[in-house]
């Protein structure tokens, strides 16, 4: 077996009774993606394997390799957070993977202590949600957006409903008075 030698393996590893080894053979070739598995300090990771067929197709090996994904979800957090708002990403399984509450992170979304969990029944269907109520973790009237991406994760984005209109009510309120200048200006024009 091959390792990073950055990492140990614990001594009573074995390889063949793992859920990846098992889940590559039963592929028959395919590449596998595992359940990402949050260890210490809160690495996020996932497990992509291949088991390796001969011509006869039976099995040569397994290939694996663990990929660490929390600086895709460190950006997702931090820039919506950069905004005043926050964001999260949520696994194929409704698995909240990045969530600046770290008490959410590993917690099925379905659960009815994140405020999310209001909107899994659609997003299991396949609906976007978009500009939609949500009382926050904070406890802000807050709008949400999620949408689903390629490799099957949930994309969610969360404002706090002042900050997301306050841009809207500034344009409006500017235009009202455009207009009501403009209006002003054509009422004098035909006094005079």
């Amino acid at each position: 077996m091959l390792h990073r030698g950055s990492q140990s393996l614990p001594e009573d590893a074995k390889p063949k009774k793992s859920d990846w080894y098992r889940l590559a053979v039963q592929a028959g070739g395919s590449v596998v993606e595992t359940i990402p598995s949050i260890g210490d300090g809160g690495v996020v990771s996932y497990k992509y394997a291949k088991c390796l067929l001969d011509d006869a197709g039976h099995c040569l090996g397994v290939v694996g390799m663990n990929v660490i994904v929390n600086k895709i979800g460190q950006e997702v957090v931090s820039t919506a957070l950069n905004q005043g708002g926050y964001g999260m990403l949520i696994n194929q399984d409704f698995v909240v993977m990045f969530h600046p509450n770290p008490g959410f992170v590993g917690i099925n979304a379905a659960d009815p202590a994140i405020p999310i969990h209001i909107f899994v029944d659609e997003l299991r269907n396949g609906k976007e949600v978009l500009e939609r109520p949500l009382i926050s973790y904070r406890n802000e009237n807050a709008v949400t957006f999620f949408r689903k991406l390629p490799n099957g994760w949930l994309l969610g984005l969360v404002t706090p409903k002042s900050q997301f209109y306050a841009g809207m009510n500034t344009m409006a309120a500017r235009a009202l008075h455009r207009r009501g200048s403009a209006k002003s200006s054509a009422l004098a024009s035909m006094i005079l």
